[in-house]
């Protein structure tokens, strides 16, 4: 019950929003264009609303988005259109959003919105973090809200989540899009009393909280609109509006020491050379509790699953693991889970008395070079990348081959370039969040990177423009 098995279709209007990568806009250069103006006549009935502030971590607008080098106002509102959405947003010099609601955003003044158009020197185009907004002559959708009840589940609240320590351990597989009753409905047909969505688009069960979870009290941080109802809000980025069964009381926290574990993923795990060294018995039926409690009573700090039937534990690795999939087996005690692969490992870990995450000091032709400032609005590392499965480090550097420099942050965020832009320096702070992918690795901080350097003249390379 603890895989998670998670899946996206892109909804007819109510889309992801998808990573835009900033490519060769020269920012300095955008700010020094003079005269810049809104076309008085516009598409339809569409207005200009002013400046607005964005996030790359929480979009204004998160409906559609598209990025080009022939960007305009025109085309910005022109795509929109066609897209059925009511407002629209250019940012950046080329870049542009769309939907139905504004999430999160404030008017800022006009002179934040200070980049020309990539298509057109004599128009604004946003800038860093700043939309230049428009609406069309619709009036917008209600903002969504959280119904206070869903059929026979009672909303309880905004909860914090995390990848590396879930507030509810079970992901059961729900059609997209998402809404609220998709997800209490697959929660209840598995048996449990807890349901809870996140991100717009995931769904997570139990029985009761892991120790880890703290009640967001203003419900800000639960700001996404369902993907499949975009009056209902489907929780935030780690953030789950949760639902409770027939119940209005807050839900338990658990203290069961099997909730101290959690998922770290699947690992190649051939013999001779075993990860884990100590194959133990389960008492019962196998499952991966029982595992779990084996190890647990056995004072280990880690577990591993594999082939159906087998129990590994440890405190470390004893070497380096390579994570992959492959662990679709299921457990020979219970057909609903999986219990590892052939030859696959299928990783727990006790984070309670987990030691604390380190950056690795090489990975293959990578070499660490610490700590580094990090900017949402100037990236010290400019391009962003996207990595197979979950973040790990390894993952990251594999990613930016042909680059000189990668760097994780926000423990799931990956980065590339050839040179440290934007001012970013080496500190000795703020490099503190475990990667998702692997919580015995550090992946960054909020505004921070671990970064790595390439050891070896790459035998392609990635253009890049240099901060000047």
């Amino acid at each position: 019950m603890f895989v998670k098995m998670f899946s996206l279709t892109l909804a007819a209007f109510t889309p992801l929003l998808l990573p835009l990568q900033r490519t060769g806009v020269d920012a300095t250069a955008s700010h020094r264009r003079q005269s810049l103006a809104v076309p008085a006549t516009l598409p339809g009935q569409w207005t200009s609303r002013g400046c607005y502030t964005d996030s790359t971590s929480n979009r204004a607008l998160n409906g559609l988005s598209q990025s080009n080098g022939v960007m305009t106002i025109e085309n910005c509102i022109n795509f929109c259109t066609s897209n059925s959405f009511v407002y629209a947003g250019v940012e950046f010099s080329q870049e542009c959003y769309c939907g139905n609601q504004l999430i999160g955003s404030t008017q800022a003044a006009s002179t934040d919105c200070n980049m020309a158009c990539a298509g057109s020197a004599t128009e604004p185009c946003g800038g860093p973090a700043r939309l230049n907004l428009f609406l069309n002559g619709n009036t917008p959708p209600a903002n969504p809200s959280t119904p206070s009840q869903v059929g026979d589940w009672n909303s309880v609240g905004c909860w914090t989540d995390a990848p590396a320590a879930r507030t509810m351990p079970f992901s059961p597989s729900v059609a997209q899009p998402m809404t609220i009753q998709k997800c209490t409905n697959a929660c209840f047909a598995a048996g449990y009393s807890l349901s809870g969505v996140e991100f717009a688009d995931e769904c997570y069960c139990g029985n009761e909280f892991n120790q880890t979870a703290k009640l967001d009290s203003t419900a800000s941080g639960c700001n996404m609109p369902c993907n499949g109802n975009i009056t209902q809000l489907c929780g935030g980025a780690n953030r789950l509006n949760v639902y409770e069964y027939k119940s209005t009381a807050p839900p338990k926290i658990k203290s069961d020491p099997l909730y101290l574990w959690f998922p770290q993923g699947c690992i190649l795990n051939p013999p001779p050379s075993r990860h884990l060294g100590n194959l133990v018995p389960v008492n019962g039926s196998f499952t991966i509790e029982n595992c779990l409690e084996a190890c647990s009573n056995a004072n280990f700090l880690i577990a591993g699953i594999q082939s159906g039937n087998q129990c590994f534990c440890g405190s470390s690795f004893m070497s380096t693991p390579v994570y992959t999939d492959g662990c679709i087996i299921p457990c020979f005690g219970s057909r609903t889970e999986t219990c590892g692969g052939a030859f696959r490992l299928q990783v727990y870990q006790n984070l309670l008395a987990a030691p604390a995450p380190t950056q690795q000091p090489t990975i293959d032709t990578w070499k660490s070079e610490g700590c580094f400032t990090d900017n949402v609005s100037a990236r010290t590392l400019t391009q962003p990348m996207s990595v197979q499965g979950a973040m790990t480090e390894e993952a990251c550097t594999t990613a930016c081959f042909g680059f000189k420099f990668a760097g994780v942050g926000s423990s799931n965020q990956c980065y590339c370039d050839n040179f440290i832009q934007n001012g970013g320096v080496s500190t000795t702070a703020g490099c503190d969040m475990s990667c998702s992918g692997n919580s015995f690795e550090l992946c960054g901080g909020a505004s921070s990177l671990n970064v790595f350097k390439h050891m070896k003249a790459p035998t392609t390379s990635r253009e890049v423009p240099q901060d000047p």
